[in-house]
């Protein structure tokens, strides 16, 4: 069992007890070019 917690925008939040958890993220925004101009590299998973 474990506890998640969303804080919503103006400081609100809602508390989860959950027993399982699936997600998934996607990003919504468009591309942000970084002050440096150059791109992030991950390592492989």
């Amino acid at each position: 069992m474990g506890r998640v917690e969303l804080t919503l925008a103006g400081d609100g939040a809602i508390a989860l007890e959950v027993e399982a958890l699936d997600v998934t993220l996607r990003d919504v925004t468009r591309p942000y070019i970084a002050p440096s101009k150059h791109a992030p590299t991950h390592p492989e998973g």
